[in-house]
Parts: C-alpha cells; sequence; structure tokens
C-alpha cells in the first residue's frame, strides 16, 4: 500500500510539473498582456500582479480593422473545415475500405508530400493564383489551405476508418443500405474522435496560418487575424502591449473551438464498439 501511495504521489508530482511548463507561457502572456509599458520589460522580471491594467486592452479593440481581421479568420477557417472534413472523409473511406492498383503508392505519395516546407509554395502559389485571377481573394486562400491540409487528413481519417470493423458495412448493405447511404449512415458518424481530431487540427492551423494571406491577400479589408496581427509592427517602433493582448484575443476561438469538440471526443469513444 505504501509503495502504491509513492508511485501515486510521484505520478501526481510528475503531472503537476509538466502542467505547469506547459501553462506557463500562456500564464506569462496573459500576464504581460496587463502591464503597463514602463513595467512590462522591467528587470529582473516580476510576477507581482500589482500595476495590472486593461489600457493594452481597450488600445488593441480600438485598432482600426481588429474586429473585421477576427470575422475574417472565422470565416475562412470554417470553410476550410468543412471542406477538409469531407473530402478528407471521403478519401479516407476510400483507403481503408478498398484496395486497387496503386493505391499504396498514392498514400505513399500523399504523405511525401507534407515532407516539403511549405515555403516552397509561396512562388507558385503566387503565381497560379495571379494566373487565374484569384489574388486579394478568400477563394484562393481557402483552395490553397485545404490542399495542404488535406494529406495529414487523409491519413488520419484513414486510421480512423480502419478501426471501425468492416462488419458494420456489410450489416448496413444487407438491410437495404446503399454504399453511400452506409458510409453517411452508419460508418461516418462513428468516426466521431476523428472528426474531432481533423476538425480541430484544420481550424487552428488555419486560423494560425499567416504565410499565405500575406502572399494572396492585399487588401486591409481582407486581412486575417495573424496579418492584422502584425500590422502592430511599425517602421517607428513596435506596439507590445497592442501585440501582447490580440495574442490573448486570438486565442479564445481555438479554446472554443477544443471545448466544443471535446464533448465531440467524449462521447465518440465507445461509439464504434460492437454490442453482440
Amino acid at each position: 500500500m505504501r509503495a502504491q501511495a509513492l508511485q501515486r504521489t510521484a505520478h501526481v508530482g510528475l503531472l503537476l510539473v509538466v502542467s505547469a511548463v506547459v501553462l506557463f507561457p500562456f500564464y506569462w502572456l496573459g500576464l504581460t498582456s496587463l502591464r503597463p509599458d514602463e513595467l512590462m520589460f522591467q528587470i529582473p522580471a516580476s510576477f507581482a500582479l500589482s500595476g495590472l491594467t486593461l489600457r493594452n486592452y481597450t488600445h488593441a479593440l480600438a485598432s482600426p480593422g481588429i474586429f473585421s481581421w477576427f470575422a475574417n479568420s472565422t470565416i475562412v477557417a470554417l470553410v476550410v473545415l468543412v471542406f477538409v472534413v469531407g473530402l478528407a472523409g471521403l478519401a479516407g473511406y476510400g483507403f481503408s475500405r478498398f484496395r486497387f492498383k496503386g493505391s499504396r503508392a498514392l498514400l505513399l505519395a500523399i504523405l511525401g508530400s507534407q515532407m516539403f516546407p511549405g515555403i516552397l509554395l509561396a512562388v507558385p502559389v503566387f503565381r497560379l493564383s495571379a494566373d487565374l485571377g484569384l489574388l486579394d481573394t478568400w477563394t484562393a486562400l481557402v483552395l490553397v489551405q485545404v490542399a495542404t491540409q488535406l494529406p495529414a487528413a487523409v491519413w488520419l481519417f484513414r486510421a480512423f476508418f480502419a478501426s471501425i470493423p468492416r462488419e458494420l458495412d456489410e450489416a448496413a448493405l444487407v438491410d437495404g443500405c446503399t454504399p453511400v447511404a452506409a458510409f453517411l449512415r452508419i460508418v461516418f458518424p462513428l468516426t466521431a474522435p476523428g472528426i474531432a481530431a481533423v476538425g480541430m487540427f484544420s481550424f487552428v492551423r488555419s486560423w494560425n496560418e499567416y504565410l499565405l494571406p500575406l502572399i494572396l491577400l492585399t487588401s486591409p479589408e481582407k486581412w486575417t487575424y495573424p496579418l492584422g496581427l502584425a500590422s502592430f509592427i511599425g517602421y517607428q517602433g513596435t506596439d507590445y502591449g497592442g501585440i501582447l493582448a490580440s495574442s490573448v484575443l486570438a486565442t479564445l476561438p481555438m479554446v472554443v473551438v477544443y471545448l466544443v469538440f471535446q464533448r465531440q471526443l467524449v462521447a465518440g469513444l465507445t461509439a464504434g464498439s460492437i454490442k453482440g
């Protein structure tokens, strides 16, 4: 009993240390965003809660365009999420259920496309968008983000579909479902953990994307939040208070998305079980 108690205490202590390491940057970001400029970079650094103010937040919220940047990022991220989940779900189901000539090579090619740095796409994406007349449009931004996110999403969905027994597909077909109906009504809903994981991955990646909007968008009214955040850095100086406060505000949608998808993750843990 004593050994078990010591082991449990060690596990709890390790979890507390890891949690502190993970949460400390967020705590420091929030604390620093509440400090006035004269206390923001004081040496030595202080953990005291005195002298805190909301001035940086009022200044950030008063910045022209911040609400449009927020709305633009939300719209683009949601549209990308829908397309990625839909297309990757179909592709992942196909790769997990059907075998055809060249399927393995195609899967490896999809995986290999993730081995190249995104900066290599800068010039080709710009030239192709310019030739198609899609520069400074959300259409180009959505298409490119969907294309860059699909490979990883396809592999994730393939793994989730592979964990679902084929007997469910066969039973649905015996009951009169078409292959498409069996996929939409039976198999796809059982991949709730996969939908949640891919959805979170897609939304967060799209929300944080900076390079592609920088290449494709030129009009300030079409900027996404990361581009707007970079506008606090000017030739005459950097508005650190505005950057820190805006960074804290930028984390709120991701927290909301995590809370929404967390329920689906928990609900889907036993959704694929077969009852005899």
